[in-house]
């Protein structure tokens, strides 16, 4: 079973989502009726101001606290009772809850010759970054001041800068391919500084590593 440190330390670094935190683990730990009592407080406080009927604001907090330290106390009891691994996964499970929400999830279907190219530029590169990588250079491109301090216009979507869409390979405007040029270069060069900091990376181990030989022959 899991030390009470474990757990409370993971919950104290949760601070900015702790109340996101005690509804979702509410929900997970299958401790619903705990979570219906905090928000059937609320849902009272709100039917009373509908009805501009008295009500005493205090009592209500006093009432939602001691609900809401009552289903800490469960959690926490719930938590106590679990093994490492068990622990591992909820927190992962909590982790990709966060995540999910900072992601919009965008759906589009594309050629398969598109699809090969696109791999291309990925290369060892998740498509989530490859994307937003060229999404913020074509961005950046429109909107960023002019070498003389004029501003670019307002951003413009990239296929209204063609005749028709169909056009798009057969008349790129310059600056649109300038904008292309720029991002493919950009991830060739992360792409390249990557690797010549494995191969500095791996020099250095070799080298540390017949340092540590040369010393052990000497020493013996």
């Amino acid at each position: 079973m899991l030390n009470e440190s474990e757990y409370n330390e993971w919950i104290d670094r949760q601070k900015q989502n702790r109340k996101e935190l005690m509804s979702w683990l509410l929900k997970d730990l299958k401790l619903h009726i705990y979570l219906y009592e905090i928000e059937k407080t609320g849902h009272t406080e709100s039917k009373h101001q509908q009805n501009q009927k008295p009500w005493n604001i205090n009592d209500t907090k006093r009432s939602k606290l001691e609900k809401e330290k009552t289903a800490w106390r469960e959690i926490t009891k719930k938590l106590s009772f679990m093994e490492e691994k068990e622990f591992s996964q909820l927190k992962s499970r909590w982790s990709s809850h966060i995540n999910r929400k900072s992601i919009k999830s965008i759906g589009c279907g594309i050629s398969h010759e598109t699809h090969s190219m696109l791999m291309e530029l990925k290369g060892e590169y998740t498509l989530r970054e490859t994307l937003e990588t060229m999404i913020r250079l074509v961005h950046s491109r429109q909107t960023d001041p002019c070498p003389e301090g004029i501003l670019k216009q307002k951003t413009t979507p990239i296929l209204e800068t063609f005749k028709t869409p169909d056009d798009t390979l057969k008349n790129l405007p310059f600056n649109a391919i300038d904008t292309l040029t720029s991002a493919q270069l950009n991830i060739s060069q992360l792409q390249n500084a990557a690797s010549t900091q494995a191969r500095d990376i791996k020099d250095l181990l070799n080298k540390i590593t017949n340092l540590e030989n040369i010393l052990n022959t000497t020493k013996n």
